[in-house]
């Protein structure tokens, strides 16, 4: 393995090792409803980033899918 590729991938395991270090924490703390819904967010927010920097256009099913995620993530934080 090169070592550029070694650093991308040591990377990637910080980061996902801090997102379930946060999780657990949450979830220790009683916040499992906060912890689950920032799990229900994140695919909105990567096919807005998709969108934004790797210009990534969306069909009609795929923003109808978008819609309905959006509406349950929102149904889940005020309903």
């Amino acid at each position: 393995m090169a070592s550029r590729q070694f650093l991308i991938l040591a990377g990637a395991a910080v980061v996902i090792s801090c997102n379930w270090f946060w999780f657990i924490w949450a979830i220790g703390q009683g916040r499992a409803t906060e912890a689950s819904l920032g799990y229900f967010i994140f695919p909105l927010v990567a096919v807005h980033l998709g969108r934004i920097f790797f210009g990534e256009r969306l069909g009609a099913l795929q923003w109808t899918a978008v819609g309905l995620a959006a509406g349950a993530v929102a149904l889940l934080t005020w309903g």
